[in-house]
């Protein structure tokens, strides 16, 4: 079963799952500092290190869920 070219539909639904986080979590950060008025501009690089590292370790445990040993 593979979709988009020889891209697994497994890493499709991982990146669906990865992105769908990552948004909810950069939606979470503007709402908590009050529409980014309330925002460190030098917290930048850190906020970004941390919006990649959420999609990332989404992107991996959905990818590890979907193995056989731990699918339902």
């Amino acid at each position: 079963m593979e979709t988009l070219r020889g891209v697994g539909i497994e890493r499709v639904k991982a990146t669906v799952w990865g992105a769908f986080f990552t948004a909810i979590l950069g939606v979470l950060i503007v709402v908590g500092s009050r529409n980014l008025d309330h925002f460190d501009a030098a917290l930048v690089g850190y906020t970004f290190a941390v919006l990649f590292a959420t999609f990332a370790i989404t992107y991996r445990y959905t990818m590890w869920l979907q193995r056989s040993p731990t699918v339902l």
